[in-house]
């Protein structure tokens, strides 16, 4: 069977960790690479060894002929990307957040019904071995009835400090929930997956400027 020909949208920082996860895998191919910056996608593109480098979308689609798309860009501009990927007749993994609100969402997932690919939404840490552990101990009922769950998640301090101070920007600055906005989808769906469907929620927030 030929390989899955996959294609990154999106040269930054968590690009990388798709690269190397796509090239460990023994039924995908990383074909394309495609960046608005062109230098981003050059320089994955001489890491990974990847020879199509794109700095626009619409001819990476045009010329690449991809099975997969990993959307890797900021989240403002996911579902633009996502819904033009699908629409060229890939199947898309997109990046946590999905996008910015509720609207954006429901016209990826519409786009997927309609064009009749796959979405998914990578949420990578439901797959991490000690959850897939601990998700299997509840199902045996092994540990008991689940009463409860609390998950914790953090980011790193000199990259908050270094946003907040004005030394660093980075698009999860201007995310409506700011820097943690990048992150909260981890918890969130840790907690939908264990508990089931969520009846309430209510949120207590402490936020400093630009944080």
């Amino acid at each position: 069977m030929a390989p899955v020909r996959v294609g990154l949208v999106g040269c930054g920082r968590i690009a990388r960790t798709h690269a190397r996860y796509v090239q460990s895998s023994s039924i995908a191919r990383l074909v394309a690479v495609c960046d608005p910056m062109e230098s981003a996608a050059q320089a994955l593109g001489e890491e990974f060894q990847v020879e199509a480098r794109f700095h626009e979308l619409e001819r990476m689609l045009a010329e690449a002929k991809l099975d997969v798309v990993h959307v890797l860009t900021p989240p403002a501009t996911h579902a633009r990307v996502a819904i033009a990927c699908l629409e060229a007749g890939a199947d898309v993994l997109v990046e946590k957040p999905m996008a910015l609100d509720r609207t954006e969402a429901e016209e990826m997932v519409l786009a997927a019904r309609r064009t009749g690919r796959t979405l998914a939404v990578d949420h990578n840490r439901w797959f991490d071995p000690v959850m897939l552990r601990a998700r299997a101990l509840l199902d045996s009922g092994a540990i008991g009835e689940l009463v409860g769950v609390d998950v914790v998640q953090s980011a790193a301090v000199d990259e908050v400090q270094a946003v907040a101070a004005g030394v660093k920007r980075h698009w999860s600055a201007d995310l409506p929930g700011g820097v943690m906005h990048d992150l909260a989808p981890h918890p969130c769906y840790l907690l939908r997956n264990l508990v089931g469907p969520i009846e309430a929620v209510e949120v207590c927030s402490l936020r400093r400027d630009g944080i």
